[in-house]
């Protein structure tokens, strides 16, 4: 049931973008965003949560930003810290621009390093609103590796 909630939510939401597409460039250069989002990491307890992150995009493709996200409540009051890097391709005549994204980051609360890579991809519903999600693999220093699940919006600012 879940799987095909997720799946309708994404083909909503690329047919939405799809609608409001226009002529403009809708991915630019020198874009700052911030995002607001659920999560999931396969880790020991399985944690879910939620974060924030904001991006500065140098040129059209290549972004970098910081994220955090809060996994387990009962710990430290941010729970980790990460670096980011995107490099996206947005396609033509559509508000979807798939994306490649690497980490480095640091856990409070395992007091370990991890690092992340995978891929994503943001719809633009509005000239500052876009939704995303993303799925990564996380390598990390002393627990089990796994991977990490993003879904939530962005803000242009």
């Amino acid at each position: 049931m879940t799987k095909k909630l997720m799946m309708a939510a994404i083909i909503a939401g690329v047919s939405a973008g799809i609608a409001n597409a226009n002529d403009e460039e809708t991915f630019n250069a020198r874009e700052r965003v911030f995002s607001l989002f659920g999560s999931y990491v396969d880790k020991p307890g399985d944690y879910g949560g939620m974060g924030v992150g904001v991006t500065y995009y140098i040129t059209q493709r290549l972004g970098v930003g910081a994220v955090t996200h809060v996994e387990d409540i009962g710990g430290t009051i941010i729970d980790n810290v990460a670096g980011e890097g995107y490099f996206r391709f947005p396609l033509k005549n559509a508000p979807i621009a798939p994306y490649v994204t690497a980490a480095i980051g640091r856990s409070f609360d395992t007091h370990e390093m991890f690092y992340l890579a995978g891929g994503g991809a943001e719809w633009q519903w509005k000239p500052r609103l876009r939704a995303f999600g993303d799925l990564s693999w996380q390598i990390n220093d002393d627990s089990r590796d796994g991977f990490a699940l993003r879904l939530g919006v962005r803000l242009g600012f």
